[in-house]
C-alpha cells in the first residue's frame, strides 16, 4: 500500500503547456493502482496554439482518487490574435479535455479560430485552409480537439494528410496534401493550393534507408532525387 504527502512545484510541459504548479497531492493505493487526492494551482506559464503563444491566467488541476487517473481540469489562457482579446478555455478531464474559445469584442467560434490559425477573417482564407478550419471545428466540438488533422487523416482513410505553407518560390499558396501507401515499398502524395498549383509526388522505398522519390508540378518543375535515412 502507499500512504504518501506532499506539496511542491511542478513542470507541466507537453500539450502545448509549458508551465509551473503549485501541489498539494496525497498518494495512496497499491502500486498497481494509484491514487491521487489533492490539486495543482497554476504559478505561470503559457499555452502555444497554433504557432502562437497564450498567457495562463488561470489554472486548477484537481485530483479525486479516480483510477485510473484522470484529473479535473480548469485551465483558462489570454493573448492577442489579428488585434482580438483571445481566450481559451480547457475544462473537463484529462483524458477527455473540453476545448472552448471566446473573445473580446465576441466573435463567433469559427471566425475567432480563424483569425487565430490564419491571421484572417473567414471570409478571406482559401480552400485547403478552410478544409483544416472545419476540421479543427469539428474535432473541438467532438471533445477531442488536440490533433483535428490527424482525426480527419484517420477518418478519410489516408496514410498522410498535413498543411503545406504558402511557398512564393514557386508561387503557391497554403496547400493541402494528402498521401496513401500503394503496397510496402510504394508512397503517392497530391499536393494543391485549390487556386491553380498542383504538384504530385512518388516515393519508392529500396531498403529500410534508402528511396528514390520523384515529384513533377503544374509549374515545370520535375525533380528525382534519392533519400538516405539511417539512424546511429
Amino acid at each position: 500500500m502507499i500512504d504518501a504527502a506532499g506539496m511542491n512545484r511542478i513542470n507541466v510541459r507537453g500539450l502545448g503547456l509549458d508551465s509551473e504548479w503549485g501541489a498539494d497531492i496525497r498518494l495512496r493505493g497499491s502500486t498497481a493502482a494509484p491514487q491521487i487526492f489533492g490539486t495543482a494551482d497554476l504559478v505561470r506559464g503559457g499555452y502555444e496554439f497554433a504557432g502562437k503563444r497564450f498567457e495562463l491566467t488561470r489554472g486548477r488541476i484537481r485530483f479525486a482518487g479516480e483510477v485510473p487517473v484522470d484529473p479535473q481540469l480548469d485551465i483558462v489562457a489570454e493573448g492577442d490574435a489579428n488585434n482580438i482579446n483571445a481566450k481559451i478555455s480547457i475544462t473537463g478531464s484529462g483524458t477527455k479535455p473540453i476545448i472552448a474559445f471566446s473573445s473580446t469584442p465576441a466573435l463567433p467560434e469559427e471566425e475567432l479560430l480563424s483569425r487565430i490559425l490564419f491571421g484572417s477573417s473567414i471570409t478571406q482564407i482559401s480552400a485547403p485552409e478552410a478544409v483544416q478550419l472545419a476540421a479543427a471545428l469539428a474535432s473541438l466540438r467532438g471533445g477531442g480537439g488536440l490533433d483535428p488533422i490527424n482525426k480527419l487523416r484517420a477518418a478519410i482513410g489516408l496514410d498522410r494528410l498535413r498543411i503545406v505553407g504558402a511557398d512564393p518560390t514557386v508561387g503557391s499558396g497554403t496547400s493541402i496534401a494528402v498521401g496513401k501507401y500503394l503496397g510496402r515499398r510504394v508512397f503517392v502524395e497530391l499536393i494543391t493550393d485549390g487556386a491553380g498549383y498542383n504538384a504530385s509526388s512518388v516515393e519508392f522505398r529500396i531498403t529500410r534507408w534508402l528511396a528514390l522519390l520523384g515529384m513533377v508540378s503544374t509549374i515545370g518543375d520535375q525533380s528525382l532525387n534519392l533519400r538516405i535515412a539511417k539512424d546511429y
